[in-house]
């Protein structure tokens, strides 16, 4: 991935997946887990309630292993304001709570 950097023109960056060498400490590996009491019923109401309520789209796609998910507009999309992508291979649990995390995020103007 090429980006932007200040004092550079362009510097590449790769994701974890893309790197070779010693394994990471746990808390790298499991940082998006979710722990605490759960509900099945909580991720697909708040995804429903996302797209009613706040016209936020949340979509489910793979991303890196450092990758929880993201907010960012939702350009092209008509009436979608916001769009959510999570990390589909996280558990339930954990794609609930990078969710809010990810809600947080829009609702406090982030």
């Amino acid at each position: 991935m090429l980006i932007l950097a200040p004092m550079h023109p362009v510097m590449l960056v790769y994701a974890l997946d893309e790197t070779e060498g010693k394994d990471l400490p746990e808390e790298l590996n499991s940082f998006a887990s979710y722990q605490g009491q759960w509900n099945p019923d909580w991720l697909q109401r708040t995804v429903r309630n996302a797209a009613v309520r706040d016209r936020i789209r949340v979509d489910f796609k793979i991303l890196s292993s450092a990758n929880a998910g993201f907010a960012t507009i939702a350009r092209g999309t008509g009436e979608r304001k916001m769009r959510i992508a999570i990390h589909s291979q996280l558990d339930k649990p954990s794609q609930f709570g990078t969710l809010c995390h990810e809600l947080a995020h829009i609702y406090l103007g982030h």
